[in-house]
């Protein structure tokens, strides 16, 4: 009788999960060290620590929400456990969803550029 095959995910174990998840949110915080370098020198003095804690709660929220929407659109593309017909299309609405963002750039900034040029 042959040993049974356990699936990769379970040979893997919790503790590997758990690692990858920490090494994950370490390497996001890490990219967003830019964005919160320039926020800091646009915001006015003395307010940098809440300017951060405000970025930090919202890039929290975002995260739980972008989770919980991911998980909504499974059912109305059609993946499920075993029938992952519709994984291709969803793919393409979340890399399109992750451009959005960049649609936003110029109206947000506005003369903030202008501002940087002169420190």
């Amino acid at each position: 009788r042959r040993p049974s095959r356990r699936p990769v995910s379970d040979a893997c174990g919790p503790s590997t999960r758990a690692g990858s998840d920490a090494l994950s949110t370490v390497l996001s915080r890490l990219t967003m060290q830019p964005f919160l370098v320039l926020a800091a020198r646009l915001c006015p003095p003395g307010c940098e620590a809440s300017l951060y804690a405000t970025f930090m709660s919202t890039y929290n929220f975002g995260h739980t929400l972008a989770g919980a929407s991911g998980a909504a659109l499974l059912a109305p593309f059609g993946v499920e456990k075993g029938a992952y017909a519709g994984l291709v299309p969803l793919l393409l609405v979340r890399s399109a969803t992750l451009l959005l963002p960049l649609l936003l750039l110029k109206p947000l900034l506005g003369g903030a550029t202008d501002r940087l040029k002169t420190d």
